[in-house]
């Protein structure tokens, strides 16, 4: 397996929170591997860097590892707006990139806590879609911090969106469907501590849209953690070859063998919505 060792103190809090036991992570790997292999449906990068920032954010509970890893690949499916078309030099993502809407804040040099991503929306105004265009660069973001960030996978993350000056046209995208599948990807698929969800200077049409749009959707630990720059823009620049092979890594639901209930009735699988434990 090809896993970046952990700095220590990272492992002692893999080991204390998400119940990581560094000695059954070969027997765990096989585990899913021959589970994936009778998965017909599921087209999985073989990445064990990818792989184990599964295992971390289920704290190491394999159905719950199973279940994300499905949902993880089939939400891309049913939810194409968010996951198609990322190629990271598009006139749509550089737009974004450009505007410095979305990126992850730097690191401090003594970190012991969630890595933060900034939404930054003085800039928006005149961005074709912004709405489908940010989410795509925010889920970009969180793929790559996936891969690269053991403090993103173990310590978690906290997003900071600023709404100063955000152009009222803007929330008129906040659809309910929109902010639903917004939810249900970062909140069920992403295997991904969320740590707190904080709005700066929002607008009370924000705090009516979430309140009526938003909140049903997450879970009780969310609902309790919600309040109310250039060199990233090249990080996800050279990351353009993996985000355009990304998009055949998604599921196949003419092979699915057994339909689960992860998914409602809008996504065209049985079952209802899933409120996930988030820690």
């Amino acid at each position: 397996m090809k896993i970046r060792p952990l700095r220590s103190d990272l492992q002692e809090k893999a080991i204390k929170e998400l119940n990581e036991d560094p000695k059954r992570i070969p027997e765990m790997f096989e585990h899913i591997m021959e589970w994936l292999r009778k998965q017909p449906h599921l087209n999985v990068r073989n990445d064990d860097q990818l792989m184990i920032a599964f295992f971390r954010g289920c704290k190491w509970n394999l159905r719950n590892v199973k279940e994300k890893l499905d949902y993880f690949h089939s939400i891309k499916t049913f939810i194409p707006d968010f996951f198609e078309n990322r190629d990271p030099l598009s006139p749509e993502i550089q737009n974004v990139l450009k505007a410095r809407v979305v990126f992850p804040l730097p690191k401090v040099e003594k970190r012991d806590g969630p890595v933060i991503i900034m939404y930054n929306f003085k800039n928006i105004d005149g961005i074709v879609s912004p709405l489908i265009a940010t989410i795509k660069v925010f889920f970009m973001t969180l793929d790559i911090l996936l891969k690269e960030d053991d403090d993103f996978v173990i310590s978690g993350v906290t997003v900071l969106a600023d709404h100063e000056q955000c152009p009222s046209s803007y929330y008129l995208q906040f659809t309910p469907t929109a902010i639903k599948n917004y939810i249900k990807c970062f909140q069920n698929a992403y295997p991904v501590r969320i740590k707190s969800f904080k709005a700066l200077n929002a607008l009370t049409a924000f705090e009516t849209i979430f309140d009526v749009c938003a909140k049903p959707f997450l879970s009780a630990k969310i609902k309790e953690r919600v309040r109310l720059p250039y060199e990233w823009m090249r990080k996800v620049e050279t990351y353009r070859d993996w985000f355009l092979e990304d998009a055949q890594y998604v599921s196949n639901e003419t092979l699915r063998i057994k339909k689960g209930k992860l998914f409602d009735d809008e996504l065209g699988i049985e079952g209802t919505f899933r409120k996930l434990d988030i820690d």
